[in-house]
């Protein structure tokens, strides 16, 4: 795999066979949230060269700048006005779409956003509802549940809602549709029960957990969970209250293969091996774990040398079925069996993985 400075980028482009080459690839997959004026351009793009649009196979884009107001802001090229965001059409061939920044589910003023989507062929959305700090629950509902249906191939639904209020989740519980092909659910632990119910195929689950009060009833409920081979998990692990509470939850998912639990704790740099003597007598409710990995979110922001082979090896003490671990430093460590020493084993680090990362540097200058 090729890894390019997006500096050196501008040097390829000036050949034109180069160029036709290397768009074929940097049209494939664009991430532009958070930078509103790259968003801008991409859209004026898309109007003068519609060939590049149909090269568009994967798109997160921030729509902050056509929120009301947002004009004396940002800077609007004439091509795209009146409604900037009907430029997206002109990308026929999107199949994983992440509209961002902007509460588009629950604005009525943003209906030409929900008919443009359920015009699409998804296989992946992501939706991120949560600056609202007061949703229009019915509108929200109602273009959630149309824009489900319109998308019968879907196979990955990323939620994001700032509402906490039990009336979504009630809402949420009676109106989700039938989504066959769902495989992958992210989002809010409280709406994933849900889509468990509604999702047949579905296999992995990626959870944000709010440690509050209703969560500990929550995670005491029965969840069909047989279907579930990956469960992905983000806390802060300072909030765990009991951890017995928490080894239950994962008992309802007794065919996970992969278990990530992801500590999003800021100020705790590494991860004491008193969060690994937690963990690990829960995962005995796992027969079939293979996989685990137990990090911090922000560990790439602090130096820490990770754990020891002796505290990596309490894990394979209550999962004797475990292969892998992945510590916070992403290093991967396997579970070799001790030579002359049936049934022990010894963890030694496999590999050093290497995480994709967007970019994420600084916005452009307003487009002319």
């Amino acid at each position: 795999m090729l890894f390019l400075d997006p500096s050196s980028i501008v040097h390829l482009m000036v050949d034109r066979k180069l160029r036709s080459a290397c768009e074929q690839f940097l049209y494939r997959d664009i991430y532009v949230a958070g930078h509103p004026n790259r968003a801008i351009r991409l859209l004026k793009t898309f109007v003068l060269r519609p060939d590049l649009a149909l090269l568009v196979q994967r798109l997160s884009i921030g729509l902050e700048w056509c929120l009301p107001g947002a004009e004396n802001r940002y800077h609007i090229p004439h091509l795209l006005q009146p409604d900037g965001i009907a430029a997206l059409s002109f990308a026929k061939n999107i199949r994983f779409l992440g509209l961002l920044r902007v509460d588009w589910l629950s604005n009525p003023s943003f209906a030409h956003i929900c008919e443009m989507v359920s015009q699409m062929e998804l296989s992946s959305l992501a939706v991120d509802e949560h600056y609202s700090t007061d949703p229009n629950m019915e509108v929200m509902m109602s273009n959630l549940r149309s824009a489900l249906l319109s998308q019968p191939k879907l196979e990955d639904l990323s939620l994001a809602f700032h509402s906490d209020k039990a009336a979504l989740l009630d809402k949420i519980e009676v109106q989700v549709p039938d989504v066959p092909g769902l495989n992958r659910y992210r989002g809010d632990v409280r709406f994933a029960k849900a889509f468990l119910n509604a999702a047949t195929k579905l296999s992995l689950l990626d959870l944000y957990f709010h440690y509050e009060d209703p969560l500990h009833i929550l995670l005491r409920e029965n969840w069909n969970g047989n279907g579930i081979k990956a469960l992905f998990i983000r806390t802060r692990f300072a909030d765990v209250r009991d951890w017995v509470v928490f080894g239950g939850f994962l008992a309802c998912f007794p065919n996970i293969e992969s278990l990530t639990l992801l500590s999003v704790d800021w100020y705790y740099g590494g991860l004491d091996p008193l969060y690994f003597e937690d963990v690990a007598p829960q995962l005995h409710v796992l027969p079939r774990l293979r996989k685990l990995e137990v990090r911090n979110v922000f560990s790439k922001h602090m130096a820490h040398p990770g754990p020891t082979p002796e505290a990596v090896l309490i894990f394979k003490k209550h999962s004797p079925t475990l292969e892998r671990f992945v510590d916070t430093n992403e290093r991967q460590w396997v579970y070799m069996p001790c030579d002359g020493d049936g049934g022990n084993f010894v963890p030694r680090v496999e590999c050093q993985l290497v995480e994709r990362q967007r970019f994420t540097g600084t916005d452009l200058p307003a487009p002319k």
